[in-house]
């Protein structure tokens, strides 16, 4: 991947020379070929920069000038700088066959690059069907890596463009190498090192011909803080815990296949991001349509084998999703998890904390030591749990099985459950007799259950304080138990 970037540096140092380094307002056929000729020899040496095998004979470079005109326009056709090498296996060459150019006062745009392919050895190669990318201060660029060549990374920091768009895209890192393909790849615009309106169509990966392969339909961001041009690391740990500024992803239809499993579709992603105050405080991640062999679950053993076998079809799909929010007004937060197996079962699970605040979160970004986290950590406090179940096959099966397998109906698990419940020292005897009765109806119905326990203090409970009440047989002094069932 290392080398498509200077690949890229290569067509770029060819549209600077292009451009006559200098924009002049009205091109003429031997101006453009003049700029060229006297940048030639630092074309020829980025392109052998590229490795040795690039550096094997006579470097030459051939272009046609197609057109000129007002605005700085240069067009070039057949654009191609090769090696000539003794051995055809070491033969190294970077095409374009049409390359449109343009300026608007200091900034370049190239408005149309058609069919570029650089040949990179063993039968690998980068190309790509079209190029269209406008605004690029070139000049500046070029200005910065001439006054740092060493400093490359302070020339990226200048970099801005806008209306990026490029259409098939392949790569090929050699020839037993699949091809990994983009249909097209879009960038609204690059400005203060972050992108916006990234868009991503038709992805398709493979390591290795008998790798598994990867498709995507589409991937969609709205920005992206780009971490290459970070210089320590306490900025590289801020942008993590900020997620380089992402606050929208949809990844859709990802698909996975091999020959051993065929092809599963893994579903969609959406994942959303919001902030207060430049920290995240509120994160929603959805995966959807998600198939799962059932193969792998057996292989797996997270479901029996037993259960699986009375699903007729050979793959489930899978929903999940997961939300966090903070409230730093009311110092809480909340997370929120569903995950369903369609044909299965729903289930979900909350957690409310207090003692959530803004200073609190900022320490946490600093990646703090065990002692230190213990110290930041200790006024949390736990306000409410929850557990739902919803059936969609699950209950009838497990009860089947367990009267085939341990001879208990309904009636009596009912029982076994409800002596359990009479026997534990941490419920009163209300508590009991709802829990109880709730347990006990879905036992019956198989249809729904819902379980939460709440802090019977506002401001919630420490973790002392529920281990202590736990070890006394006081829980239902702090906790309320609500149960209900369908």
């Amino acid at each position: 991947m290392k080398r498509s970037y200077i690949v890229g540096g290569v067509v770029v140092a060819i549209c600077v020379v292009a451009g006559g380094g200098y924009f002049y307002s009205n091109y003429a056929e031997e101006k453009v070929k003049e700029e060229i000729a006297k940048a030639e020899q630092k074309i020829k040496s980025l392109f052998k920069g590229l490795g040795p095998e690039f550096d094997e004979g006579e470097t030459s470079l051939s272009y046609k000038v197609a057109g000129t005109g007002l605005s700085g326009k240069v067009d070039l056709e057949n654009v191609v700088i090769k090696n000539s090498p003794n051995l055809e296996s070491e033969r190294r060459s970077i095409s374009i066959s049409k390359l449109l150019l343009s300026n608007i006062g200091d900034l370049l745009n190239i408005e149309n690059a058609e069919n570029f392919k650089a040949y990179t050895g063993r039968g690998g190669y980068i190309g790509f069907g079209h190029l269209r990318i406008k605004g690029i201060p070139i000049i500046k660029i070029n200005e910065a890596v001439e006054a740092n060549p060493d400093k490359i990374v302070e020339a990226l920091k200048i970099i801005t463009f806008s209306d990026f768009r490029i259409e098939n895209l392949k790569i090929k890192e050699e020839k037993k190498s699949p091809e990994q393909y983009i249909a097209s790849f879009s960038i609204g615009k690059l400005e203060n090192n972050t992108l916006t309106d990234v868009t991503l169509k038709n992805l398709n990966f493979q390591e290795r011909e008998n790798k598994p392969k990867i498709s995507v339909e589409s991937v969609s961001l709205d920005k992206f803080v780009l971490p290459l041009v970070l210089e320590d690391e306490e900025k590289i740990a801020r942008n993590v815990s900020d997620a380089f500024g992402l606050s929208a992803l949809k990844v859709e239809k990802i698909t996975f296949s091999e020959k051993e499993s065929g092809v599963v579709q893994l579903g969609s992603l959406q994942l959303d991001v919001g902030r207060h105050n430049e920290l995240i405080n509120d994160v929603n991640l959805k995966l959807t349509a998600a198939e799962i062999p059932k193969s792998a679950l057996l292989e797996s053993g997270f479901i029996p084998e037993e259960i699986l076998d009375t699903v007729n079809q050979n793959k489930l799909i899978f929903n999940a999703s997961m939300s966090s929010v903070s409230d730093f007004s009311a110092s809480t937060s909340s997370i929120e998890i569903s995950a369903n197996l369609e044909q299965l079962a729903k289930v979900g699970l909350n957690l409310t904390l207090g003692g959530i605040s803004e200073d609190l979160i900022k320490k946490l970004e600093g990646s703090p030591d065990s002692g230190l986290l213990n110290e930041i950590t200790k006024d949390i406090t736990f306000k409410t749990i929850g557990f739902s179940f919803s059936n969609e096959g699950l209950t009838e099966i497990a009860l089947k099985l367990a009267e085939k397998e341990n001879g208990l109906n309904r009636q009596q698990i009912s029982e076994i459950v409800g002596v359990s419940i009479e026997s534990n020292k941490n419920l009163d005897a209300s508590q009991k007799a709802k829990i109880k009765t709730a347990i006990q109806t879905f036992i019956k119905s198989g249809q729904s259950l819902k379980l939460s326990i709440n802090s019977k203090n506002p401001s919630g409970l420490k973790t002392n304080s529920i281990l202590m009440s736990f070890l006394t047989g006081s829980l239902g002094e702090v906790l309320e138990f609500d149960v209900a069932a369908q």
